[in-house]
């Protein structure tokens, strides 16, 4: 496997999970000199990838300003995936956990609304609550 943190499997590993799930190499670049400093440090890389999630609201929320909701959209769609990747190695009961997490899902929302094609938020019901999930309409015939 390709180590882009030699000797960190596991943080090779997300990282190419990351760009397997659409993150963009450029994004990836500005956090990891930071991560093969880090000596396998979580609290690096949760740092480390929720401050690129920031940035990516930013220019998500410049591309909004700017009238370009389709760049503001992806822009979003990455900062929750970037959020996601953070809080990859955070233990369950720690609350930044649980904070990262409606982080990614709040960004993930923004993208939703302002996505060219329908993307539908339902909750499924599960012992006595709701679990979310998104429904992707099939594309009209």
């Amino acid at each position: 496997m390709l180590e882009l943190v030699p000797g960190n499997y596991k943080w090779s590993y997300n990282i190419l999970a990351c760009l397997s799930c659409g993150g963009q190499l450029g994004d990836i670049a500005h956090v990891l000199d930071e991560l093969k400093q880090a000596d396998g440090n979580d609290d690096v890389w949760h740092r480390a990838w929720s401050g690129l999630a920031q940035s990516l609201e930013r220019r998500a929320e410049s591309a909004r300003a700017m009238g370009s909701l389709p760049s503001a959209s992806e822009n979003h769609f990455l900062q929750s995936l970037y959020y996601t990747i953070s809080e990859h190695f955070i233990p369950p009961a720690d609350p930044r956990r649980m904070e990262t997490y409606k982080k990614a899902l709040a960004a993930f929302e923004k993208a939703r609304v302002d996505w060219k094609y329908p993307v539908e938020r339902v909750e499924v019901p599960y012992e006595g609550g709701c679990l979310p999930a998104y429904f992707v309409p099939a594309a009209p015939s």
